[in-house]
């Protein structure tokens, strides 16, 4: 039994191999900068570490953020401003309304001269020229809020974008330093996905 057990373990060794295993990560990105500016700031330290949301390349974005501030500014003016005139135009429709019933009621009275009721039409027809002009100038206002809601947007985007920081991914390398100005499309660090463990 034991040269049995023996010739068992003796064949069992000689037919052994070795097996290494090597865990990899399922995922690897190089990103490419979809802003351009100057370079303030790398966190070299954070290679080869999972990263948090703490940004870990900063571009600079000092006008953007003037620029931000001057677009949030005028998008209030410019809503303030188109407040007070839909009130005017609310106030004009009632001077319209009132001055065509005025007119109505005069321009059949024979004991009123052409004159007068001439008078009473143009009156009539400077309102509804006030009235048009003023929606108008709402519906310009619209655009400029809208045109400005969109500038800021796109400002909001930039300056994130200026912000890397890409949670729950592995750094791998960063190709850019700190005082380097980036183009678009330079590339950025390479960042893996760690792979699952089971």
């Amino acid at each position: 039994m034991k040269i049995i057990v023996t010739l068992l373990f003796i064949t069992t060794f000689l037919f052994s191999n070795v097996y290494y295993s090597k865990v990899e990560p399922y995922e690897i990105r190089t990103i490419a900068s979809n802003v351009s500016g100057k370079v303030l700031y790398t966190d070299d330290n954070m290679t080869g570490k999972k990263l948090t949301s703490k940004v870990f390349i900063k571009i600079d974005s000092e006008l953007d953020e003037d620029e931000l501030k001057a677009v949030e500014k005028k998008l209030s003016y410019q809503k303030n401003t188109l407040l007070l005139n839909e009130k005017i135009l609310q106030n004009l429709r009632q001077l319209v309304e009132k001055k065509r019933e005025n007119y109505q009621k005069i321009k059949h009275l024979k004991i009123k001269s052409s004159i007068e009721k001439d008078k009473e039409f143009y009156d009539l027809l400077s309102s509804e020229n006030s009235s048009l002009a003023t929606q108008k100038e709402i519906n310009n206002l619209k655009t400029t809020i809208a045109d400005l809601e969109l500038r800021r947007k796109q400002l909001v985007k930039t300056i994130k974008d200026k912000n890397i920081s890409a949670k729950n991914f592995v750094l791998y390398e960063i190709s850019v330093k700190a005082g380097q100005t980036v183009g678009v499309s330079t590339l950025w660090p390479k960042l893996q996905i760690p792979p699952r463990l089971c």
